[in-house]
């Protein structure tokens, strides 16, 4: 199971990376284009917001497996171990809700306005809407993993091969 869940959180780095690299590629070709050949495209520009969105959701969902997502440790760090505990699973939860409402919310979203279709790539734009609910899907898997990782453990710490170098005291 182990190997699993690591070989899937490889997945996501890679898959994070790639639409980065993607994004980073196609902005530098579209400038390109654009300012010294006079072409522009107009499904360049969707594919480009398109790698935009992607990053944006994917990497949300990358953040909260690395922990990196917004929190305010001085306030925590000032409770004993077991109240921090407590403190640090309620907060996941909250997370873990309103992530639910986000997954609920964008799946309306998409039932009434994803039948329209882009102008130039000519792909319902649904497809583009998708990606927030399936990180959705991944940010509540990380929570939950989270969760799990401080009951079983007791630690809260990410593993070890993700610690920040730099910052040794996270």
């Amino acid at each position: 199971m182990n190997k699993l869940l690591k070989a899937f959180d490889r997945a996501l780095l890679v898959w994070c990376l790639t639409i980065t690299a993607l994004l980073a590629a196609a902005v530098i070709l579209s400038v390109f284009l654009r300012y010294v050949l006079g072409i522009t495209f107009v499904w360049a520009e969707e594919v480009i917001t398109l790698l935009f969105i992607a990053t944006t959701f994917f990497g949300a969902a990358l953040a909260t497996k690395e922990n990196e997502h917004i929190g305010i440790h001085t306030l925590v760090d000032v409770f004993s171990k077991p109240v921090k505990k407590i403190v640090i699973i309620i907060t996941l939860l909250i997370s873990i809700a309103v992530v639910v409402i986000l997954f609920l919310r964008s799946l309306d979203w998409i039932e009434k306005a994803g039948g329209l279709v882009t102008p130039g790539l000519r792909v319902p734009e649904r497809f583009f809407y998708y990606m927030v609910p399936v990180s959705a899907v991944l940010m509540i898997f990380y929570f939950l993993r989270r969760i799990c990782r401080l009951i079983v453990t007791g630690s809260d710490q990410r593993p070890e091969a993700f610690q920040d170098r730099a910052c040794p005291g996270r």
